[in-house]
């Protein structure tokens, strides 16, 4: 370890600068500024209280409404539980073309 310690805003502009910056898990285009609709979250994959991490590979960019769902579960639970009835409608459609 080298000693150096990196902020928040650091982590996030990270994210932001090397994702898609879509959400992870519902897919709506964030932006970066805190504040705004749709801002992007610093999503912990494998929550801390679960023995998740604050490193580079636990981070994804989610927005607040699918981060703050997702509570402390951790991310395949999330998908498997939640994120099936988010595109539940989109995926009915998908069989009508």
């Amino acid at each position: 370890m080298n000693g150096r310690k990196r902020s928040y805003g650091q982590h996030r502009r990270w994210l932001w600068d090397n994702g898609k910056r879509t959400c992870i898990y519902c897919g709506v285009k964030l932006t970066i500024t805190p504040g705004q609709k749709n801002s992007m979250t610093l999503e912990h994959i494998k929550p801390l209280s679960r023995g998740g991490y604050n490193k580079r590979s636990n981070y994804a960019p989610a927005c607040h409404g699918c981060n703050n769902g997702k509570g402390s579960a951790i991310a395949e639970e999330f998908a498997r539980n939640i994120i099936p009835r988010l595109s539940a409608p989109s995926a009915s459609m998908e069989g009508k073309k």
